[in-house]
């Protein structure tokens, strides 16, 4: 059995996914958490200075596509095909770039989240690239999953095929991360929306949720 070291914030987001795995699969890991404030003390120690990082065995894996995939082969959640595993990267890749497009408003400057956080202060000061992110880049991201959802002709289960694959995960810890910026994420989604609720209902991820205890973001204020 191997042993596993996964390194991020006590937050969720990016790292979300990969520790889900871990509880699905009921695998043991070293869930290792970097403190508020201490990330530039550290950051040098990374490879890429990028987290989050998966280290299996004396074996580094760096960026979080790659190692969320790794352990969706390992655990058995990357679809039964070489087919499917291609359409939920598909899913995943448009997930990632939500992230990436979520970047100009969230200002995290590397110092930490420690320190007190005005949600007022920050509305008014980032209004205009936050309307942009809630009434044009997050609907149409949503489009495209939609898209890919009704591509598969899968109404009736996750993203592909009737068993929880990692893309439901990814997508799950994704639009987690961007209800913080946009409650009525979903609105004129309803397909999506169900999606979300029917993964977020799912016997390991509803206890996966209960059990454990990351959030410790001052955007989580921002809710």
């Amino acid at each position: 059995m191997s042993k596993y070291k996964l390194t991020y914030m006590n937050f969720r987001a990016r790292a979300e996914a990969a520790r889900m795995l871990f509880f699905m699969k009921g695998v043991e890991f070293e869930d290792i958490i970097i403190e508020d404030g201490t990330w530039l003390d550290v950051k040098h120690t990374f490879p890429l200075g990028q987290i989050p990082v998966l280290e299996v065995d004396d074996v580094i894996i760096t960026q979080t596509r790659p190692l969320t995939r790794y352990l969706g082969r390992e655990f058995g959640y990357y679809g039964e095909t070489n087919l499917e595993a291609a359409q939920i990267d598909s899913i995943m890749d448009v997930c990632d770039d939500i992230h990436v497009a979520a970047q100009p408003i969230y200002k995290y400057d590397g110092a930490g989240m420690a320190g007190e956080f005005d949600a007022k202060k920050y509305e008014v000061e980032n209004a205009e690239v936050l309307k942009e992110y809630r009434e044009v880049i997050v609907p149409g991201f949503l489009s495209q999953l939609q898209t890919l959802f009704l591509m598969n002709k899968n109404d009736d289960g996750y993203f592909v095929g009737k068993e929880i694959t990692i893309a439901d995960l990814y997508y799950f810890a994704t639009f987690d991360y961007v209800e913080i910026y946009k409650k009525d994420m979903f609105a004129g989604f309803p397909k999506m929306a169900a999606l979300y609720k029917k993964i977020m209902a799912h016997d390991k991820v509803a206890e996966y949720l209960k059990k454990t205890d990351y959030g410790n973001n001052p955007m989580d204020q921002y809710k």
